[in-house]
């Protein structure tokens, strides 16, 4: 009796090579759903069965939480094994029976920050003696998990041979020492980071890989082997990889044909993956020349990891990388489930690279004596962008921050404005436009503009106005008032005349323009009325000047005036 809880190594000689156009055709079906559908969707999960590290329920309820062993063992096909954001040490093998077909085992779900702490399986003593997660379900899955640990060196970290359909979506894996870290047939791993600090491959997988980042310190990253398989499960020898970086320190990709029933064929495009050792890694292994190279890989040269093997994934701000995978067929988020793409395409690897925002240098689109409307232009690039608008003096050692806000998480240009102010009159003062990004990324305007505000205006004297004498001029035929009128400037007087014991009535009105301060002779015609009653009796008056110069200033001033009776 073999034991299935290994690596099954088969031995079957193909009776016919033609068996190669069938593998190709297989790729091209799957290549085909892919671009259809990224990944396609798991079953819909009958039941949550909500675990903690300390959970010791049966119900697996959020209220009363199992453990991670008991929330696995108690499940039914469909069924989803929820995680929390903490860390589950296990000490034994973690087996997915036979029966739990499209059984989850996930995270909390939703969109993570580079700084949020995750959900974590930490395999220890004696599990580091066994194969760490044996997988005898079809269509198993782990999703936002990280897995830590080690089989020791003769074992697998994740053994998925003994079933198909298996799939690793948003996880992160660190071995520490097994033989393999994951193996399966008919596998999809997406999304996800796979780090072997020691072994000989970190994945050898028939099925698809897309959007991640794989790496061996001491082994092959990724292998193909047409040994690597049960035929009892099913004859799958094609494997199909996009838009990932794989390193390896032996080899980056090797393509082995063992001899079994069918030949394993792999192609590879938009990913980065040396074809060459001393480009990162150990280069590619074809001898049986099953491997297809597509026309859109990156180069040997320049690295797109600079440093593959350190353990960080993130890519350089310069990594050739950016913006060149390829596009929906290739994932729609990254391990941190955020949108794909960031920029203006997918990112080569795991993890999508949210670039400095890109800020416009300042136009001042109007200025006075003592302030000034600014504006700019902000790419963030992806991800939100937290600004400020800044100003100092000229010449001045700090700057002064105003005006400020946070962005959308687009890829164009966004306008953004600010007022300065209070400001001081003809005074030069130096402003920009800084910005940190949702990765804290800062940028700032590539250029500090420069402007001098306007002088201060002039106080404007009040208007003023007033009646300094008045006399009457009667004639047997005519009466009028003439009066000397003074102002403080050019503009408009108006002179009336109304009765002193009041009523509306107006005996005289006139208007003239002066041309200058000073004092003006202004001439009130009573007309035959006037004359008339001046005959009968005195005429008492209310004399009312008014005055508006040529800023809109106004004054007015008034006295009192008797023309005595005359016949």
């Amino acid at each position: 009796m073999k034991d299935r809880g290994h690596v099954e190594m088969i031995d079957r000689r193909p009776a016919d090579k033609g068996r190669l156009s069938l593998g190709r055709s297989i790729l091209v079906t799957t290549l085909a759903a892919i671009g259809l559908l990224a990944v396609a969707p798991s079953i819909a999960s009958a039941a949550i069965r909500y675990t903690s590290p300390t959970g010791s329920g049966v119900a697996c309820s959020q209220a009363s939480p199992c453990s991670l062993t008991q929330g696995v063992n108690g499940a039914s096909a469909g069924d989803e094994v929820r995680l929390t954001a903490e860390e589950y040490t296990v000490n034994s093998q973690l087996e997915v029976p036979a029966g739990r077909d499209n059984l989850t085992i996930s995270g909390p779900p939703g969109r993570y920050s580079p700084a949020d702490f995750q959900a974590f399986i930490f395999f220890v003593s004696p599990a580091t003696n066994a194969t760490n997660i044996l997988v005898r379900a079809d269509g198993f899955s782990l999703e936002r998990v990280n897995i830590n640990g080690a089989a020791g060196p003769g074992n697998v970290l994740i053994n998925g041979l003994l079933a198909e359909g298996m799939s690793l979506e948003r996880v992160r894996i660190f071995d520490g020492g097994s033989l393999v870290t994951i193996v399966s047939q008919d596998a999809t791993i997406q999304n996800s980071i796979i780090r072997q600090n020691s072994g000989t491959v970190a994945a050898g997988i028939t099925g698809a890989i897309f959007g991640s980042t794989i790496t061996s310190v001491t082994g092959t990253a990724i292998a193909n082997d047409d040994n690597w398989h049960d035929s009892a499960v099913g004859d799958y020898c094609s494997l199909l990889i996009l838009n990932t970086i794989a390193v390896g320190a032996v080899r980056n990709l090797s393509t082995t044909d063992g001899g079994s029933a069918c030949n394993p064929v792999t192609t590879y495009n938009n990913s980065w993956i040396p074809s060459a050792s001393g480009f990162g890694g150990g280069g590619i292994s074809d001898p049986g020349g099953f491997l297809t190279t597509g026309a859109e890989n990156l180069p040997n040269s320049p690295p797109a990891l600079a440093s593959p093997f350190s353990g960080v994934v993130e890519l350089a701000l310069d990594s050739p990388a950016i913006n060149t995978g390829c596009g929906g067929s290739c994932g729609v988020e990254d391990f941190y489930g955020r949108p794909r793409p960031i920029g203006v395409e997918n990112d080569i690897g795991a993890t999508e690279t949210i670039l400095p925002p890109t800020i416009s240098t300042v136009g001042v689109d109007s200025k006075t004596y003592d302030r000034a409307q600014l504006s700019a232009t902000i790419n963030p690039n992806g991800g939100t962008t937290t600004y400020n608008f800044q100003i100092r003096k000229a010449g001045a050692p700090t700057w002064e921050s105003f005006d400020g806000s946070t962005t959308g998480e687009g890829t164009l240009p966004e306008t953004v404005r600010g007022t300065a102010q209070p400001l001081d009159p003809e005074t030069s003062y130096e402003v920009r436009v800084i910005g940190l990004n949702s990765s804290g990324v800062e940028s700032t305007s590539p250029a500090v503009t420069t402007f001098t505000t306007d002088a201060a205006p002039q106080p404007v004297p009040a208007a003023f106005v007033q009646i300094r004498s008045a006399k009457a001029k009667v004639t047997r035929r005519a009466a009028q008032i003439q009066a000397r009128i003074r102002t403080s400037g050019a503009g408009r007087v108006t002179l009336r005349a109304t009765p002193a014991a009041g009523g509306t009535k107006t005996w005289c009105r006139v208007r003239k323009t002066v041309a200058a301060a000073g004092v003006h002779t202004v001439s009130c015609n009573l007309g035959r009325k006037g004359r008339t009653r001046i005959r009968k009796s005195a005429l008492g008056l209310v004399l009312k000047a008014s005055f508006t110069d040529g800023t809109n200033n106004s004054a007015t001033t008034q006295r009192r005036f008797t023309i005595p009776r005359k016949r």
